[in-house]
């Protein structure tokens, strides 16, 4: 997973690019995971660390590829907002 924290790495001489925009837009990130296809359309998962004590998962299934994020972060942005006792 920790791969999943960078924009960008590059191990063994390869670069490998995040396309999970995220990964530095949301405080205490910790790993996250795209998908996408024709069929279930723009998917997205991510592991969040906020001091509660435990993580904050958020899944966004059924999407479209650029709402994914929008909706995950609307999602991440309600839970700190209410400060909701998870």
């Amino acid at each position: 997973m920790e791969a999943t924290r960078f924009d960008e790495i590059e191990i063994n001489q390869r670069k490998f690019k995040n396309t999970d925009y995220l990964v530095n837009d949301l405080a205490g990130f910790m790993a996250g995971k795209t998908g996408y296809s024709d069929l279930a359309g723009g998917n997205l998962a991510i592991v969040l660390d906020k001091g509660y004590g435990h993580p904050i998962i958020i899944v966004v299934l059924g999407s479209n590829f650029e709402g994914r994020f929008r909706d995950a972060k609307n999602l991440y942005e309600a839970v700190i907002a209410r400060k909701i006792d998870l």
